[in-house]
């Protein structure tokens, strides 16, 4: 089996029993597994899990799937090898009740301002601008959320996002993005906030 083999194919190889494929697709995908983990795990979660448990239980996951997953191309297997990582960070998340604490929101919570002498008022505003912009964010569209996510929070370029949201290619991917962003700043502005 040539080791530059498509890894839709490899996939079907390995849904039919195909050890050598198994081999072959897990040394292809682990460096992609592995950074997908390292850029998802948020600070709380990465004390109690590591990447490469992530990616491990990712791949337990692609081999139970492997039977009844049918792809046409290489970029939608990636896509599926995202969502199913994302899906164990999720559920990760979930069991240690930080659901909201998720590498998206963490970020802003996280944030300090450049000026630590602000007054118990400044800092009460802050916090309503942050509540804002959650609450904001989660009345979008999933596939706007996930578009400023990956680009504005994990600085992902507009490729890298094509990939992972099934979009054909990186101009489709920043149109959505910007559409999204679009789509927030009404939000932001008919809930008074700026």
């Amino acid at each position: 089996m040539p080791d530059d083999e498509s890894l839709h194919r490899l996939l079907r190889r390995m849904g039919a029993g195909d050890r050598l494929a198994v081999h072959v697709f897990y040394r292809r995908v682990e460096p992609f597994l592995l950074g997908l983990a390292r850029r998802w795990l948020d600070a709380g979660l990465r004390r109690r899990l590591d990447s490469v448990d992530v990616a491990q239980s990712a791949f337990r996951r692609i081999l139970r799937a492997s039977t009844s997953a049918r792809f046409e191309d290489e970029a939608r297997v990636l896509a599926w090898v995202a969502a199913i990582v994302h899906n164990r960070i999720c559920s990760e998340a979930r069991k240690t009740k930080s659901e909201r604490r998720e590498s998206t929101w963490s970020a802003l919570e996280e944030w300090q301002p450049a000026d630590s002498r602000r007054s118990p008022a400044e800092s009460a505003a802050d916090a309503d601008e942050v509540e804002a912009l959650r609450s904001a964010m989660e009345g979008l569209p999933e596939i706007d959320r996930k578009a400023i996510v990956l680009h504005d929070f994990h600085g992902l370029e507009f490729a890298e996002i094509a990939r992972l949201l099934g979009r054909p290619s990186a101009d489709a991917a920043r149109k959505v993005h910007s559409r999204g962003l679009a789509r927030l700043r009404k939000r932001l502005r008919s809930r008074g906030a700026t």
